[in-house]
């Protein structure tokens, strides 16, 4: 029994008015999504004078669940955000030591606009408020990241021990060159094609003699590796994760664990963080590990790129948007109209309680 359990609403010896229970929302969103809905609920948290409770669980984070690590997925890789979890709370709800309305929880749709719309939020992309000066509100935006990052997040130390040993192994002497392009489903900005990445890295690389370096890419998608592989040789440097061959983002296969899943992706945005100068797109991991560094040596390329602000289901994945399998053209308008139906069917209500619920329902849909 810990000692506060006599008085739940006290902590580090500050008095509070309530619990805020921050669930996730969004059954698609990816691992760093995750990540920045835990910190908007923080910072909702703060506004109200709640302690945050993170509950991911198997229902409302059923890609990242494992049994065999518990219920409290945020556990599996960070820190606890606060002494105290759902289990104590529903018991303290239930003994009558605490009261309905000292627990709060957020509605999607008080959820849908912390995350896209409120001005305040912390986010890696602009989304549906587009701003006049796209440069300086993701410089501001990477300020706050950094500071909720630096108060809130602590990777485990397991995690932590593998970055160390691998940029131990590959970056040591080195000038490091990180690079995130984001592949598969990514499909609310404009995705860029891997040349725009490769004539940045000539750039960068053309002066500089017989200096040693070496290039880090953190890659979803198989074929980007292999072609960055083929363009610099033995300079392309990952790590060993999962990637994927087609449309289908690696956090959604069911060959992998949930708990490697995000492992996979907090790892490679870790080392990303670790290199000397770091180009990124528009996708949320290439921000985020800008989150986790203090330096500013960056090639932005998310500045390129637009918000496509469409349905759901209306939206074309980075794989078929850029036809990566070089498909006929028959070939890619039939790959292109089958994602589109399955996220239509994604839409209904049964199909969406389901497939909470369901891992062969989701393994069928992703197919």
């Amino acid at each position: 029994m810990r000692s506060n359990e006599q008085t739940p609403l006290v902590w580090n010896n500050k008095q509070y008015d309530k619990f805020l229970i921050i669930e996730n929302h969004d059954i698609q969103a990816g691992f760093c999504a995750l990540i920045v809905f835990a910190l908007n609920g923080l910072r909702k948290a703060k506004a109200i004078n709640a302690i945050p409770v993170i509950d991911f669980n198997a229902q409302n984070t059923c890609y990242f669940y494992d049994e065999s690590r518990g219920d409290s997925i945020w556990e599996y890789f960070f820190e606890p955000v606060s002494p105290f979890n759902i289990t104590q709370i529903n018991a303290w709800l239930k003994s009558g030591t605490i009261k309905q309305d000292t627990v709060a929880r957020l509605s999607a749709d008080e959820f849908g606009y912390l995350h896209h719309h409120d001005p305040d939020r912390l986010a890696t992309f602009w989304a549906w408020c587009a701003p006049e000066d796209k440069a300086a509100w993701i410089r501001a935006k990477r300020e706050l990241g950094r500071k909720y990052i630096s108060n809130y997040v602590k990777p485990k130390a397991y995690i932590t021990d593998k970055v160390e040993q691998f940029c131990t192994q590959h970056f040591k002497g080195k000038l490091v060159f990180g690079v995130h392009i984001r592949g598969t489903d990514f499909n609310y900005a404009t995705p860029l094609h891997t040349r725009i990445y490769m004539e940045k890295l000539n750039t960068l690389i053309a002066g500089l003699a017989q200096q040693e370096y070496c290039i880090f890419v953190a890659t979803d998608q198989k074929q980007y590796l292999q072609e960055l592989s083929n363009r610099y040789g033995s300079r392309v440097i990952a790590y060993d994760a999962t990637r994927s061959s087609n449309h289908i983002a690696p956090f959604k296969l069911s060959t992998l664990s949930g708990y490697q899943k995000g492992e996979e992706v907090l790892t490679d945005m870790l080392i990303l963080s670790r290199c000397h100068h770091i180009i990124k797109g528009p996708a949320a991991l290439g921000e985020m590990a800008l989150w986790f560094t203090d330096h500013d040596d960056i090639t932005d390329l998310a500045l390129q790129s637009e918000f496509h602000a469409k349905p759901y289901d209306k939206l074309s994945s980075a794989f078929s948007a850029l036809n990566v399998d070089q498909l006929q053209a028959g070939q890619l308008a039939k790959q292109k109209w089958k994602e589109k139906l399955v996220k239509r069917i994604y839409s209904w209500k049964i199909v969406a309680f389901f497939y909470k619920r369901s891992a062969h329902v989701r393994r069928w849909l992703n197919h």
